[in-house]
């Protein structure tokens, strides 16, 4: 346990960057973004640094890992792993893939959710569950 406990700050430095890469993911499919967001150049130069920080934090990770005491195979499969389950529970806790499907809708995945919903028809009756056979 006292290893994780080394590791710590690289953990925290691999899941910042994968928030990142997901905020980055969500200003670019922002439909109300700014011109200069819409410039080939800034995604290329945005996709660059993503990869090369990403890559880093890896490297990073993995390297204490080792230094902590782990093997080279544990040490890659424990940074493998904590990318994997940063990057599911911060499109699951996040809503990912909502705040995606707004912004296919021309909605910015950054505005609240209550004013996204459609009301409710009032005329239709409650929902009283299954019919009985």
């Amino acid at each position: 346990m006292s290893k994780l406990f080394q590791i710590l700050p690289e953990i925290a430095v691999l899941v910042g960057v994968i928030g990142a890469i997901l905020f980055v993911v969500l200003v670019f499919r922002d439909p109300s973004r700014p011109q200069w967001l819409r410039w080939n150049w800034v995604a290329i130069a945005a996709s660059i640094a993503v990869a090369a920080v990403f890559t880093v934090a890896l490297g990073v990770m993995i390297a204490a890992s080792v230094s902590a005491g782990f093997g080279v195979g544990s040490a890659i499969l424990l940074t493998v792993a904590i990318a994997g389950a940063a990057g599911y529970a911060m499109v699951r806790g996040f809503n990912i893939g909502a705040r995606l499907r707004r912004c296919d809708a021309g909605q910015s995945p950054f505005s609240s959710r209550a004013a996204d919903e459609a009301p409710k028809p009032s005329g239709q009756p409650a929902f009283k569950g299954p019919a009985g056979a």
